[in-house]
């Protein structure tokens, strides 16, 4: 009797519109040829097998625009029940793979946890321009971090009552934007390599949106 090879799901996070693609293959047959997985935006991920027979996962990430690759051996993806995967900048979670229902279940809690962190933090939502790429990527991770302290600190200021603001951010090629959806005040960060204005935001206690 031939044993049945485990189908999994693959399921990664469209950096141009958020949604969740899922697909079940049995990826353990995908040959040397590249396999696309497309959402309906257009955007994808490859994964494709790496000469030592790995399998290759690679995708632009939603939330800070890099391309990111997972390497992983086909015997991990076998054994595991489910592999989460996150950005390396920001921490939040792009992939998931392993058995179906695990990774139903990993997404939910996945979404979960990016709703509280969004509503924790005042943020309605985290956006990027169109190129997809970004600035000095330690800047950017730094002034994220610091954005999300003031935040849960209620020391961005704009015109709302202090601590009423709605934020959102917006990473772009060289900069960061921060805008409260109440009474519109903003705020522009430069992040290129050596940025002042971003070494500033990093040294603040309080942040005024105008």
């Amino acid at each position: 009797m031939i044993a049945e090879i485990k189908k999994k799901m693959v399921a990664f996070r469209c950096s141009e519109c958020g949604t969740i693609i899922k697909s079940i293959n049995n990826i353990f047959s995908i040959p040397g040829e590249k396999k696309v997985l497309k959402c309906d935006c257009g955007n994808k991920m490859d994964i494709v097998t790496t000469n030592d027979g790995k399998l290759r996962f690679s995708l632009r990430c939603r939330f800070c625009g890099n391309m990111h690759q997972f390497n992983i051996s086909r015997s991990t993806i076998f054994n595991a029940e489910r592999i989460i995967l996150p950005c390396d900048v920001t921490s939040f979670d792009i992939l998931f793979i392993g058995d179906p229902g695990k990774v139903y279940q990993a997404i939910e809690a996945s979404e979960e946890a990016l709703d509280e962190w969004a509503e924790a933090n005042g943020y309605d939502e985290f956006d990027q321009d169109e190129t997809g790429e970004t600035g000095d990527q330690m800047l950017v991770s730094a002034v994220v971090t610091t954005l999300n302290e003031l935040a849960l600190s209620k020391k961005i200021h704009c015109k709302c009552k202090d601590g009423e603001g709605k934020y959102t951010v917006n990473i772009y090629s060289d900069n960061i934007v921060i805008r409260c959806n109440k009474c519109g005040c903003s705020r522009r960060i430069e992040t290129h390599e050596g940025s002042m204005d971003a070494f500033n935001v990093l040294e603040c206690t309080e942040l005024h949106l105008e």
